[in-house]
């Protein structure tokens, strides 16, 4: 985010604790954690950016947090 949109991307311990929630098979290693990332987290903050990016509007900050366990993501 910083190197190509000059925007800081700030996360809370609750993202960190709901991927770690969610990591049950323990055969799996780091691939649950993966695909977390990648499915939920990477995905939503895609949208968001993109959809600021489609308005003109510019990219400052991305703040990542979970509220009532689901994720929030915040673009500004």
């Amino acid at each position: 985010m910083l190197s190509n949109h000059q925007a800081t991307l700030s996360y809370d311990k609750s993202l960190v604790d709901m991927i770690v929630s969610r990591c049950t098979e323990v055969d799996s290693g780091a691939r649950d954690a993966d695909a977390i990332i990648s499915n939920t987290v990477l995905a939503q903050m895609s949208d968001q950016v993109l959809a600021r990016m489609a308005d003109g509007q510019a990219i400052r900050t991305v703040a990542l947090k979970v509220r009532k366990d689901k994720l929030e993501v915040l673009v500004k």
